[in-house]
């Protein structure tokens, strides 16, 4: 015959000696993890920035605009010239640009007409055959038919990764990184430039810099280049200097590699339903509750304790902070902005030990009264 009274009594007795069990267990959990209180964290320890973007602005990028129509070395222009004088056929002509930046041209000779437009080269050609007493009223129209290129390789994160031509008075790096289609989601801010060997020994023309005394991607010092003959150079560069864009030209034959970006971590672990890594979003700030919702919440009603491991430099030894879950509800200053390699633990606490064996103990009661009843 089943006795309620018994059974009443043993489930006393196995409640009592668990909250005996459970009590060391508290006391030692009350010694737990110490460490720097959130609430008034030192400033050199709090990330105090939010993250900035690492987008890359292309709008700078002119191939299609103002440097295709920039006359340069290489290029070929259709010249068109007419003396003024009744009856006369006008002269036409198709000239190269040389490496000086003139043209020579029938009749009137050599004309430097480099960096400039079509229109305000025919200005300086009608303008050298009147000094030159040539043509009195000469009228003069020059037409691009075609443009000097470089060919250069643009792989990496980039939108069309392949090889791509430039016009050679616009191959600077980030009108190749334009003409690649612009840089992808997960590219990072670091390109590396790889030029061929045989035009590393260009590092010492005195050409290695532009008029404004920036060194010139393509001329690498000597000590870039590591060898003149028979290796190929790489530098790197930070996009996300102001500086860098646009300020580093590009030769035939060069390798542009935007580098992705380098995932930033956060782990969460302890009394959470998923523990694990998370990567933090771009460009955007995760706090201390955002992660612990990205980690499916807490897997304790009553968990409330945060440890934070955080390194502020990669070799120094992690710094415990103290947060509390509750506070940093009310607190921004307890809801700490985290970075990347922030370790954070919800904590194991009396009132979780408690809770948690209470209600496995239950669970357990309960199951056991159920096979019972059956039989």
């Amino acid at each position: 015959m089943h006795c309620p009274s018994k059974d009443a009594s043993t489930k006393k007795r196995r409640l009592s000696f668990l909250l005996f069990g459970i009590a060391p267990a508290c006391l030692l959990l009350g010694c737990q993890s110490s460490g720097y209180n959130a609430k008034t964290l030192p400033r050199d320890l709090r990330v105090n920035k939010p993250p900035q973007s690492s987008k890359i602005n292309l709008s700078g990028a002119t191939v299609a605009t103002k440097d295709y129509q920039i006359l340069g070395p290489g290029d070929l222009v259709d010249v068109t010239l007419h003396s003024g004088r009744d009856g006369e056929d006008p002269h036409e002509a198709t000239v190269e640009v040389s490496e000086t930046g003139e043209i020579d041209l029938p009749i009137v000779g050599p004309v430097n007409i480099a960096g400039r437009r079509p229109l305000e080269a025919g200005q300086n050609i009608a303008a050298a055959a009147q000094q030159r007493g040539i043509y009195r009223q000469p009228n003069v129209k020059v037409e691009i038919a075609s443009k000097a290129v470089v060919r250069v390789t643009v792989l990496g994160a980039v939108t069309e990764p392949g090889v791509h031509e430039l016009p050679r008075t616009g191959s600077d790096l980030v009108n190749a990184l334009a003409i690649a289609g612009g840089m992808t989601e997960d590219a990072g801010v670091t390109v590396e430039i790889t030029r061929r060997p045989s035009l590393l020994r260009a590092a010492q023309s005195p050409q290695a810099s532009n008029k404004n005394g920036v060194q010139l991607a393509g001329y690498q010092s000597a000590h870039q280049a590591h060898d003149s003959v028979g290796r190929p150079a790489t530098t790197r560069i930070d996009l996300s200097q102001e500086s860098s864009l646009g300020n580093f030209q590009l030769n035939e034959g060069d390798a542009v590699l935007v580098l992705p970006r380098e995932k930033e971590l956060i782990y969460v672990t302890g009394l959470v339903s998923e523990p694990g890594q998370f990567e933090l979003p771009r460009d955007q700030e995760v706090r201390l509750l955002d992660a612990i919702a990205m980690a499916g919440d807490t897997s304790s009603p009553v968990a409330d304790k945060v440890l934070i491991l955080r390194r502020m430099q990669p070799d120094a030894e992690p710094t415990p902070i103290i947060a509390s879950i509750a506070a940093a509800k009310k607190d921004s200053n307890v809801n700490l902005r985290l970075t990347s390699g922030d370790t954070v633990t919800i904590e194991r606490t009396p009132a979780t030990v408690v809770v948690d064996t209470v209600g496995k103990f239950f669970r357990v009661s309960m199951g056991l009264a159920s096979r019972a009843t059956v039989f």
